[in-house]
Formats: structure tokens, sequence, C-alpha cells
């Protein structure tokens, strides 16, 4: 009975052994569907998530290729078949450089696919939302300070910008020494957007300051969402924080805007 069974075992990775090299040639197509659906995703929803699911298979299906690979390669090294294992080991490096390939131009197309963050985060129909000003390529902050009251904190925080690049402005009561920052969330399922980039990006450092004054405009960083697709817009929370010299964070205001997202 253990004889069948060792017997077995033996049948079983000589097949695997004769059969192995098929397996790339398997993700190759696997990979080459899924950039077709990435391609007509543009057009088609459903063709994202297939291609997105595709990209999964693609991925495992290459790990489990390495890892067959090698056992193969160290049972033939075990049986002195040098010649097949050297062989075999030819047949990874050739198929690695494949992939490789694949993954390089996997992604130029990926760059160009859109996500459908929008479309699966609807802003809903009874949500006011405040739109980003224009602001021309090269442009500075306009100077606000006419127009902006301390009376009105809806008016202290402005967003500009399109296409997933914004800069902001913002006017402020009393604060202490310590940075201003923004966070970002999606407004209705209250996902962080591009949080430590956001975060990082937009830290502008204020001095204690007893009086009202905003942000200098040469300070005021740009930052980039990445969640999302060129004009397809979205509903997000943009919330102003400050934080003191001894690390302690308080959020001072919050904004409801339509935004999009940068196409990577």
């Amino acid at each position: 009975m253990m004889e069948e069974q060792q017997n077995n075992r033996q049948d079983f990775w000589e097949r695997l052994a004769s059969y192995w090299w098929q397996l790339p040639l398997v993700l190759l197509l696997v990979c080459f569907v899924d950039m077709v659906l990435l391609f007509v995703s543009e057009d088609c929803q459903w063709a994202y998530y297939a291609g997105t699911a595709m990209e999964w298979v693609t991925m495992l299906g290459a790990l489990a290729f390495v890892v067959v690979t090698v056992i193969v390669v160290v049972k033939d090294f075990k049986r002195k078949e040098k010649g097949r294992a050297v062989a075999t080991i030819v047949g990874l490096a050739v198929s690695m450089v494949l992939f490789d390939i694949w993954m390089l131009l996997y992604g130029l197309v990926a760059q160009s696919a859109p996500t459908y963050y929008a479309e699966r985060h609807p802003i809903p129909s009874d949500m006011e939302c405040n739109e980003p000003l224009h602001l021309e390529w090269g442009a500075r902050i306009p100077d606000n300070d006419s127009v902006v009251s301390e009376d009105d904190p809806d008016g202290w925080l402005t967003l500009y910008g399109e296409l997933g690049g914004y800069y902001w402005d913002f006017y402020y009561t009393a604060l202490p020494d310590g940075v201003l920052f923004l966070r970002l969330f999606e407004a209705t399922k209250n996902e962080p957007l591009s949080a430590e980039q956001i975060a990082y990006r937009t830290e502008t450092a204020v001095k204690d300051h007893t009086a009202f004054g905003h942000i200098e405009h040469n300070e005021g960083n740009g930052f980039t969402i990445y969640e999302g697709d060129f004009e397809h817009y979205y509903a997000a929370r943009v919330e102003v924080w400050h934080r003191d010299q001894s690390g302690k964070e308080t959020k001072l205001m919050e904004k409801i805007y339509r935004v999009d997202g940068w196409m990577r």
C-alpha cells in the first residue's frame, strides 16, 4: 500500500515536471486578456472588475509557477538529472523576463485605465458640495483678504484645482505655534483619501497668532488626490487640522467639496 502511494506521488511529480512549462503560456494568455479588458474598461465597467480579478489570478499563478519550478529543480538534482534541471532553470529565467515585460506594459495600460471610484461613491442628491475654484497653470493663489470675513467661517477654507491636483487657502483665528495641515475623506463612506501624502504635502507652519490671519500663499502646498478618475466626481470632506508644538492635534473646520482623482 505504501509502495503504491509512493509510486503515485512519483507519477504526479513526473507529470508535473513534464507539463510545468505550459503554466507560463497560460499566464501569458491571461495577461493578454487582462490588458484587453483594461483597454475597453473606460466604456465598460464590468471589464474593469474582470480585469482586476484576472490581475490577482495572474499574480497568484506566477507565484505558483515559481514554487513548482523550485520543487521540480530540487527533485531533478536529487535524481542527478542535471540537464533537465538546468533546462528548467533557464525556462524559469525566460518566463520571469517575459513576466517583467508584461508588468511594464500592464503598468503603462493601467495608468490610463479608470478605477470607477466615483461610480462606487455617488454623491447623494441631497448633499451640498462646494466647487473647487479654477487656478490657471503657474498662477498664485489670489489675495482674498478683502472678501473673507472673520464672522463667516464657511469662507475661511478655499480649494483650487481640478484633475486630482489641488491647492488650498485658509484663514484662521488665534492659534499657538504649530502647523496646519489637511485630511481628506470620501464624504459618504468616510474613506481616507491619499492620507499620508496629503497630510505631509499640506503642512504649513504658523506662528503664535492672536488676530485673524491666513496661511501665506507661498507656503500653502499643493496636493494630489489619487483616488478616482479625471472628471469623474465624488464628494470629499476636507478637514483642516492644527498640531501644536506638544503634538496635540485639533480639527479647526471641515468643508465638503466635489473632487476628482489623478489617473496615475
